[in-house]
């Protein structure tokens, strides 16, 4: 008797002890440089903590994601409210205590670079050429996304300033990027295909999380004429 009610309390201990644990995603997003496309170098960690108590905010599991595959299914499991945002001495902070070896520390700094089986979704490319592009059908898209009218970083056009690190594209642009994945994600017939286009969709929409900018021109021939506005995201339509 004694021996079950000894079972039942260190269940129910162990139980309290897991509901005041937290998790949350820490992400870190930067341009390579010079850079022109609005493929940041991402870097991610989970971490936990006891919410009962600030004071006891330690970290009993943190675990560095190791691809941008990795970032966008794990992200599937967090709300918008558990997703920050860190600076880039922050995640290097978070990357020495999470790393096990240098090894493993080095290895972080050098992936989050290309999504897999692509050579134009992420920052810059690894294309031979114009026509040279990975075995997931989705590269396409991000091809024609890379050249679409965009503003580089601190660049200033249409009456905008790019105050961001990372480019930012037309809204016209992001939507059709959208339609493209969605698009490709109901056309393959594989079930890879499919599965990565759709996490790559969610990666840059959900994750990233761009805004936009639309033009309103007096004369729709005369780039001269045209005045910008910027957007949360391409669904966004109203006035600044």
């Amino acid at each position: 008797m004694v021996f079950i009610s000894l079972i039942i309390f260190t269940t129910f201990v162990w139980i309290g002890s897991t509901q005041n644990i937290q998790k949350e995603l820490y992400v870190n997003f930067e341009p390579l440089p010079g850079q022109k496309d609005s493929w940041p170098i991402a870097r991610a960690a989970i971490v936990s903590f006891d919410k009962s108590s600030e004071a006891r905010r330690t970290l009993p599991e943190c675990r560095m994601l190791h691809s941008l595959e990795e970032i966008a299914r794990e992200g599937n499991y967090f709300s918008e409210r558990m997703i920050k945002r860190v600076s880039k001495e922050e995640m290097n902070t978070l990357e020495r205590r999470c790393s096990r070896s240098s090894q493993e520390e080095e290895r972080f700094s050098l992936t989050f670079i290309k999504w897999r089986d692509t050579k134009w979704c992420g920052p810059g490319n690894d294309a031979a050429n114009e026509t040279d592009f990975g075995l997931l059908e989705a590269d396409k898209c991000c091809y024609a996304h890379d050249h679409c009218d965009s503003i580089s970083s601190s660049e200033s056009k249409y009456g905008l300033k790019n105050d961001e690190h990372i480019t930012l594209l037309h809204c016209d642009c992001e939507e059709a990027f959208d339609k493209c994945l969605q698009d490709t994600a109901n056309k393959v017939n594989s079930d890879y295909q499919k599965e990565q286009t759709q996490q790559l969709r969610h990666f840059y929409f959900v994750t990233i999380k761009h805004r936009c900018y639309r033009l309103y021109c007096e004369n729709k021939r005369d780039n001269s004429t045209c005045r910008g506005y910027w957007r949360k995201d391409y669904k966004d339509e109203d006035y600044d």
